[in-house]
């Protein structure tokens, strides 16, 4: 036979008063709802049934054959129109940069670092 379980020894002394009262009433509800239910016997083991002999052939395909090749075609499409978007967005005919100000540099006394 079991025993009822002690909310002190769940809990211990060291609560507040505020706390411990919440806790008391969440411990005295799930005492009032008993233990869960036991599983029936029938669902102890998952019936899968007959499985058909495709299912087992590639379990790892995305899309069907049918489709791949129409979402690879759209994507290459999407990519084009974003390469060819950002292309047109970029382009100026000219020289290169612009330049509107120069200013002079001025050495600081420090380490050279050297990039290329």
């Amino acid at each position: 036979m079991t025993r009822e379980p002690d909310f002190n020894e769940f809990v211990g002394e060291d609560v507040p008063a505020e706390e411990r009262e919440r806790l008391r009433r969440a411990h005295d509800l799930l005492l009032a709802a008993g233990p869960m239910p036991e599983l029936p016997p029938g669902l102890e083991e998952p019936n899968v049934g007959e499985r058909p002999a495709r299912l087992e052939e590639n379990v790892y395909q995305l899309l069907p054959s049918r489709r791949t090749g129409a979402a690879l075609a759209l994507a290459a499409a999407i990519a084009l129109i974003a390469f060819v978007g950002g292309y047109t967005a970029g382009f100026r005919r000219g020289d290169g940069w612009i330049v509107t100000k120069q200013l002079p540099g001025q050495a600081t006394p420090g380490p050279t670092v050297l990039t290329t």
